[in-house]
């Protein structure tokens, strides 16, 4: 699968995701009175929401690589940063709500149309940040929270004024939320694609075999080649590959590959090599899996 085509995938796991967790969501809302105090329903609703888009977008390398213990822990980390980051995400929202009130009650007679939609597209913000960052969590990446982070929060700023105002303008549209919703998760997962994409140091095509033309982002500080479930680039439909047979390590903004196994080689440019500093259009080996470096 091609760069733009996750970029495509991502787009439609926002979309899936608004629409998944909008009818919990509309439960929430129906059931306020009987949760009590506003800070609680905030803290409910975070959890809810953060639960559903995290679970959603943490499924995304499972199925773009199509790799099933990728798909489920992406779905479990994904939940539980996920559900972190939209408590987080709401009570940033309430605080901000009450600071915009002390200032905007004073100085624009419009607050409702102002103040209370800004504020909260400033929650969503926060919250596509914590949703945004758990990818890089998961992964133990801190390049890939920058991009998580920075998509999150364009992202979700993004998705956050759209959501706010189409509830803000279609009060008595029972299906506004819904649309909100939808159109929240199609902007985080197009923000945070674009800023993947940015912010990647290149790609790795596959040039051979069952995975011809599948393409594999190098957006994280390590990246690992094998046959064990585990690597980021899974090559079990290959032979001669070991358990974990390769690194690549970004260091002071270089791209390296590093030999991980004794037992079988890794050759770029048809030389056996122990480390090698790639650069674009290099051809790498592994066992009898054949890729090319691009940027």
């Amino acid at each position: 699968m091609n760069v733009t085509v996750r970029r495509i995938y991502l787009c439609l796991i926002g979309i899936i995701s608004g629409a998944a967790v909008w009818p919990f969501m509309e439960m929430i809302l129906m059931k306020q009175e009987k949760l009590g105090s506003y800070f609680f329903l905030s803290i409910i609703s975070g959890l809810v929401f953060g639960m559903f888009i995290g679970a959603f977008f943490g499924s995304i390398n499972g199925i773009v690589l199509k790799n099933r213990f990728r798909f489920f822990s992406g779905i479990l980390s994904g939940a539980v940063t996920g559900s972190l980051a939209g408590m987080l995400g709401f009570l940033v929202s309430q605080g901000l709500i009450f600071i915009a009130g002390e200032f905007l009650l004073k100085n624009v007679k419009s607050f409702n149309s102002i103040g209370l939609p800004v504020s909260r597209a400033l929650g969503w913000a926060a919250m596509g940040v914590f949703i945004g960052l758990g990818e890089g969590i998961r992964s133990g990446s801190m390049l890939k929270a920058r991009v998580g982070m920075l998509g999150g929060l364009i992202g979700g700023m993004a998705g956050g004024f759209a959501l706010e105002y189409i509830v803000y303008f279609k009060p008595d549209f029972y299906l506004a939320r819904f649309a909100g919703f939808m159109i929240f998760g199609l902007l985080l997962g197009f923000f945070l694609g674009l800023i993947e994409k940015k912010m990647s140091f290149g790609v790795f095509l596959l040039l051979n075999g069952k995975f011809k033309g599948k393409e594999y982002i190098l957006n994280q500080k390590n990246l690992t080649f094998g046959s064990r479930y585990s690597n980021d680039i899974v090559l079990n439909a290959y032979t001669g590959i070991d358990e974990v047979h390769a690194d690549v390590k970004i260091i002071k903004n270089e791209v390296k590959i590093y030999q991980h196994s004794s037992k079988n080689k890794v050759i770029v440019n048809d030389k056996v090599i122990q480390e090698h500093k790639l650069i674009i259009d290099d051809v790498i080996q592994i066992g009898n899996a054949k890729f090319i470096y691009r940027y």
